[in-house]
């Protein structure tokens, strides 16, 4: 792994510890694994936005995986489904038929939490000048191919040319490519499968050649009979292997183990820690509510989710879109005394319903969820009675019969086993949990118990992961045979996780103000007296780490900020001791199903300065020849010893030596054709050169 020392690391290396606090690590450069953040460190934040691929960065990963598409005008952007703009944002349509003026004025961040409203989808350009500042760099899938427009966004972004790496899949477009951007390295990519030419060592050396450093696949392909024969090919050619997405510690190491170099997780961060230093964290994305649907007059979420869209988004008939008005212009009984807006589902035809993205994360190498929790307030009018009613279908496409029904005589189930009653114009709190590891679905009514399907296979999971990301998630009210009525629909709400019979006792019957929301989180906490740029958050383990000068106060005010109807039995501000060097509270669930403890870590800087480091003076030094045949001359050196260290696109140590004024030389001996970096580093003071050696 690369041992490039980011500024922002620094304020951690010179610090004078307070109390004991847990080890906060953000520098991986003796590690021999590559960790890539799938769309930044979009376990926690956004995917693909500049928050969630700072955050990665900030935390000693070197790659992220960001999508890019192209604008109507050509401009570059990050994002990722291919379709439509649905499932992450508050617009409709493509990414290709909107400006970047008017795609900027989309919320890309809400539908991962209101805490991140108004979030931008970001251009190219800017992410790159993130990479640049931390010294990091960009892997790109890339959902339309143009690269001159790739060159125009780095020469916009007046960046090093290795700061990003495009995924390319055959040595025609890898020579084209290279014609264009003949220093910027790339990664084979071609959904996930190995080679073609598996057996061909000169494909491999034909790619390295042109560029290529790696050959990303998914990480299941180790169980390919080729395995072997790829890996060694690769190898042997000068490149290493990457495996996307896993995000199971086991999983992780075990394709180490079977001879993967980098992974592409959700988790990088936590993934690094574990690989590295054996830290597991919690092996697996927080328990959440991650979609919440009120139905007030749109499809748009409330709290947290993405928006849910009508299956035939474009052009759909008027007759199959839903409809909104008051309980009682409906003609509906009121809930709980209030004529809430809530909205009517017409009977769906095999070409139409509803399709909810719940936003569950992949926990393993698959690409669906078998684990989770759904709860709906609705309500069976008199004119769908007497028939079956789909209500759940896990297939995106709706290929076949749906997963769960209201029955012909108003059970609620599926495979010929119905449990508990329905009646017609009453509304109804139906929860069900499907826990396809143990093979049973839980069904309730009003929160309580009314029976249990017995399950085997995979039909229940949702799907989670798709190129155009335009058919994952599940449909309402629809099945491929026209077993469909219509229905009435309160609030929707969606869990990554399993409910027990308890909890979902909790969330009770129908409420006028929807469902209850099970996440206890503290969101943007500051520490009055912390530098700015010293906050870093292990989401993992609940705690907030913060750097203060050597001569702060003891006391600073701790705030913070809480969602969807968390409490903390500290309101959302205290008055906390510093010298204590931690401080803990906690923060409770709006249906009190979760309890979290939260921590903040406090450590003095032993300077006055947030990065606690005076910057060298880049202007007299030069680096000469560049490029650069046998030797390299530093000018321009103080009268200090420097540590100068050479490392490659992928942040190997190549060589490193120690120059001063009157020895300023660097002997290229062995080192191959290519791009590098070139580290000047004297004590806490670091710059880096870019450098070209031709042989």
């Amino acid at each position: 792994m690369k041992n490039f020392s980011l500024l922002f690391l620094l304020v951690f290396t010179a610090i004078q510890s307070i109390a004991q606090c847990p080890p906060l690590q953000t520098n991986f450069a003796d590690c021999d694994y590559v960790l890539v953040g799938h769309r930044g460190y979009s376990s926690v934040y956004p995917e693909n936005t500049l928050l969630s691929i700072e955050e990665a960065f900030k935390r000693g990963v070197k790659y992220c995986e960001v999508d890019v598409s192209l604008t109507s005008e050509g401009k570059y952007v990050l994002f990722h489904d291919e379709h439509s703009v649905y499932r992450t944002t508050n617009g409709t349509g493509r990414v290709t038929n909107y400006s970047l003026d008017s795609l900027q004025l989309l919320d890309a961040g809400s539908w991962k939490g209101e805490q991140f409203k108004g979030t931008k989808i970001p251009t190219l350009v800017d992410a790159l000048k993130i990479a640049e500042k931390y010294d990091a760099f960009l892997y790109l899938d890339m959902k339309n191919t143009d690269y001159a427009k790739l060159k125009e966004a780095m020469d916009e972004a007046q960046v090093a040319p290795n700061r990003f790496l495009p995924s390319i899949s055959t040595i025609v477009k890898a020579q084209e490519f290279r014609a264009l951007l003949p220093q910027t390295p790339w990664v084979w990519y071609k959904s996930g499968n190995l080679p073609v030419e598996v057996n061909d060592t000169l494909f491999f050396s034909q790619c390295v050649a042109l560029g290529c450093i790696a050959f990303e696949v998914s990480s299941s392909k180790i169980l390919d009979s080729n395995w072997n024969t790829f890996k060694t090919n690769v190898h042997n050619a000068g490149a290493i292997i990457w495996g996307f997405t896993l995000n199971d510690n086991a999983l992780m190491l075990d394709r180490v183990n079977n001879g993967i170099d980098g992974i592409e997780t959700d988790r990088p961060w936590d993934a690094y820690r574990y690989l590295c230093n054996n830290i597991p964290g919690a092996n697996s994305f927080d328990s959440l509510t991650t979609g919440n649907w009120l139905f007030n007059g749109n499809l748009q979420s409330t709290h947290i989710g993405g928006q849910i869209r009508p299956y035939v988004y474009q052009n759909t008939l008027p007759q199959f879109l839903p409809t909104y008005d008051s309980c009682s212009a409906f003609n509906l009984p009121l809930i709980n005394g209030v004529n809430k807006v809530v909205a009517r589902m017409p009977a769906f035809d095999t070409l139409n319903g509803l399709l909810v993205h719940p936003n569950f994360r992949i926990e393993d190498d698959g690409i669906s969820d078998g684990s989770y929790s759904i709860i709906m307030d609705i309500l069976l009018p008199p004119e769908s009675a007497q028939k079956y009613i789909a209500l759940f279908q896990t297939s995106s496409k709706n290929l076949n019969d749906a997963d769960l029904f209201i029955s012909y005589d108003g059970q609620f189930g599926t495979l010929d086993v119905y449990h508990g009653y329905i009646d017609t114009n009453t509304w109804y709190r139906v929860c069900f949990t499907v826990d396809s590891k143990n093979g049973k679905i839980r069904k309730y009514l009003n929160g309580e118990f009314i029976g249990e399907n017995i399950i085997e296979g995979s039909r229940w999971d949702v799907w989670n992961s798709s190129r155009s990301g335009d058919d994952q998630g599940f449909l309402l009210f629809t099945d491929d045979d026209n077993e469909t009525g219509t229905m009435y629909i309160s609030a929707l709400q969606t869990r990554n996780y399993v409910l027990n019979d308890s909890q979902v006792k909790r969330l009770g019957a129908p409420s006028a103000d929807g469902i209850m929301i099970g996440n206890a989180n503290a969101w943007n906490v500051t520490l009055s007296s912390a530098f700015a740029d010293s906050t870093i958050l292990d989401f993992e383990h609940k705690t907030y780490y913060f750097v203060i000068p050597h001569n702060a106060p003891d006391s600073a005010l701790l705030k913070m900020e809480l969602y969807a109807g968390a409490q903390s039995n500290i309101g959302t501000q205290k008055t906390i001791n510093v010298n204590n060097g931690s401080y803990s509270w906690n923060v409770v669930s709006e249906d009190s199903t979760q309890q979290k403890t939260w921590n903040v870590c406090i450590r003095r800087s032993s300077v006055n300065s947030a990065l606690n480091e005076k910057v060298l003076n880049t202007k007299n030094i030069i680096v000469y020849p560049n490029p650069a045949k046998d030797i390299i001359t530093l000018n321009g050196l103080e009268n200090i010893e420097y540590e100068a260290t050479i490392l490659d696109i992928m942040g190997r140590n190549i060589l490193t030596q120690s120059v001063t004024n009157s020895s300023n030389q660097i002997k290229l001996n062995g080192i191959v054709s290519g791009y590098y970096l070139l580290s000047i580093k004297h004590k806490n003071e670091i710059i880096t050169k870019k450098v070209i050696v031709t042989n």
